[in-house]
């Protein structure tokens, strides 16, 4: 009986290692995450969305502009959620304007 319980205690210690664990990554400021986007915003500008797929750059750059607010707010949770979405948006906005230009 005395196994079965430091079994238990053992397995709730190491849970509790692992939720601290993903905790303190989730309070971590998002700066890859941000610096992704800016760099996936310009590369989408390089590829000429600013007039190829403006619609969705501009989207793009507005998340930008959330996740830097939900940055300095100290929302890190909010802040990279944010900055995901402008890369996708971004990536979204090179592959159009990069369809397009090659329809030109």
């Amino acid at each position: 009986m005395h196994s079965k319980t430091d079994s238990v205690v053992r397995f709730l210690v190491s849970f509790f290692i692992l939720l601290l664990i993903g905790g303190c990554a989730a309070m971590t400021a998002p700066v890859q995450e941000m610096s992704n986007a800016r760099q996936t915003i310009q590369a989408a500008r390089d590829a000429g969305a600013e007039t190829r797929a403006a619609k969705l750059l501009t989207q793009a750059e507005q998340l930008l502009q959330q996740a830097s607010q939900k940055l300095e707010d100290g929302d890190y949770i909010a802040a990279r959620s944010s900055a995901l979405k402008a890369k996708e948006q971004a990536m979204q906005a090179r592959r159009n304007a990069l369809q397009k230009k090659q329809n030109e």
